[in-house]
């Protein structure tokens, strides 16, 4: 992702991975790579392209529910859940609590975490 990436999504994945999910770990260059790797399947046939980072804001009840949430449908997190004992799901679980507390921008319980993916549109002949 961009060096200037600001959020918790680049902080998930070192969790992750300490916790027994596979590793992934963006660097500057990585819309790039992205862009590339889209635009694979379309052999040449691409008239143009757009490229941009976008913002999205999560939204939870609270940080159990993003930690519900998340070990639920997010696969990174699910596999690292499913990879552990009781104790190392537990010992995740606290660790996610604090990076959700490192990042949240409400004081009242819920969860509002800043983050940043990649918009692609590509138009082709």
């Amino acid at each position: 992702m961009l060096p200037a990436l600001l959020g918790m999504l680049p902080a998930l994945h070192p969790v992750a991975s300490a916790a027994g999910a596979p590793a992934f770990s963006p660097g500057p260059t990585h819309h790039k790579a992205v862009a590339l790797t889209v635009t694979d399947g379309l052999d040449g046939r691409v008239t143009s392209m757009k490229v941009e980072p976008r913002n999205f804001v999560f939204r939870y009840h609270s940080p159990a529910h993003f930690v519900d949430v998340f070990k639920t449908y997010y696969g990174p997190m699910l596999k690292a859940f499913a990879a552990l004992d009781e104790q190392g799901r537990l010992s995740l679980a606290a660790d996610l609590h604090a990076l959700i507390h490192r990042f949240n921008r409400t004081d009242d319980g819920t969860v509002l975490v800043p983050g940043e993916y990649l918009e692609v549109v590509i138009v082709k002949e």
